[in-house]
């Protein structure tokens, strides 16, 4: 036979004949080697599958907890395997099964076990397997935002972000529309503006009355708007009250006395409210909170507009007397300015959802 190794041209009978193994050739070099490291490429192919479907196999087998070590006891609820009692009967710990531990048997003899109690929900932060009966000490983390990302109203995504226990649009509302659905009059005549607030009218307007401001900076809402019955924000949500605004100050560091006071207060929260210079709409801030401040500016009650791109005046839902509390962050400083706005102002608004 020519294709065996031994084969012999002059041979006059069949003889033995010796063939190369499969892959190689009758010098026991690989037929096929492309990456010249000694092994055929048709046993490197079939190794590398055989590893693959090992690790899956093995993989597989961790995760439903049958390799856990000797010792051991798997925990499904923990993902991972826990130590179990080496030594049952070894009731000191000493090692050995003696005459100490029968005493202590004899010590419990005839008396009931101890229950065992502690959080039963798998959902809490200090849940327990080993607990019998809950004994209510179950810690669950709320989701100020029921973990929620976004909201849609009146055909507009709003981003969500949670501070401290609180869920706050990341976003200025620009609703055209009460939450009952009837239309807040757009008013874009200064003088109109004007009148409007004198009649206790509400009103709502865009910055600069350019439309594509609408996007990034929201509307302009007077106060009367604000304190309108019909509301403005999404129903489970509300503009913010003053004290509300307090809480969210102080979550960012700033002490309760000077929250209470007015003018410009705190350290760097208003920094952390300020959107930053990579974020878009940019400003000044750190937006460490991702609460993204925008310098939407606002509109003076005779009608026009000013603080575009440099100052953000946002309502609370609180008033005193012909005003509203408000906050204004602004460019030239990292504070948050608690101050009276009268209520014919136009300024941004924040939805806060219900607790």
């Amino acid at each position: 036979d020519s294709s065996a190794c031994n084969y012999d041209a002059d041979a006059t009978d069949d003889g033995y004949c010796d063939y190369a193994e499969e892959n190689y050739d009758c010098g026991g070099n690989c037929l096929n080697d492309a990456d010249q490291d000694g092994i055929c490429d048709e046993v490197e192919a079939w190794v590398t599958e055989q590893c693959s479907n090992v690790l899956e196999q093995i993989t597989a087998a961790l995760a439903n907890g049958e390799y856990c070590g000797e010792g051991t006891i798997w925990v499904p609820e923990w993902n991972e395997c826990i130590a179990i009692p080496s030594c049952f009967g070894d009731l000191d710990n000493d090692g050995t099964r003696g005459t100490s531990d029968l005493l202590l048997l004899l010590a419990v003899y005839d008396t009931s076990c101890p229950q065992e109690f502690g959080c039963t929900n798998p959902v809490a932060e200090n849940y327990d397997p080993t607990a019998q009966f809950d004994d209510g000490s179950c810690i669950i983390v709320v989701d100020a935002c029921d973990n929620l990302t976004s909201v849609s109203y009146n055909g507009v995504d709003y981003s969500l972000v949670v501070i401290g226990n609180q869920c706050w649009f990341r976003d200025n509302l620009r609703t055209p529309d009460f939450t009952n659905g009837e239309a807040i009059p757009e008013i874009t005549v200064g003088f109109d503006w004007y009148t409007a607030g004198t009649q206790d009218a509400p009103a709502r307007s865009v910055q600069a009355n350019d439309e594509a401001n609408a996007a990034g900076y929201g509307y302009l809402y007077n106060g009367h708007a604000v304190l309108d019955s019909r509301g403005l924000c999404p129903t489970d949500w509300h503009i913010p009250s003053d004290d509300e605004w307090m809480t969210l100050e102080m979550e960012l560091g700033m002490e309760e006395a000077v929250a209470q006071t007015s003018g410009d207060r705190g350290t760097d929260q208003g920094e952390q409210l300020k959107s930053s210079p990579d974020d878009v709409p940019a400003w000044n801030g750190t937006n460490a909170v991702l609460f993204d401040g925008v310098p939407g500016g606002s509109r003076f009650s005779f009608g026009s507009f000013t603080g575009f791109s440099t100052t953000s005046l946002m309502w609370t839902n609180t008033p005193q007397g012909s005003s509203l509390w408000s906050r204004e962050l602004t460019s030239s400083n990292a504070l948050i300015d608690r101050k009276l706005s009268g209520d014919s102002y136009g300024a941004s608004v924040r939805c806060l959802k219900d607790q």
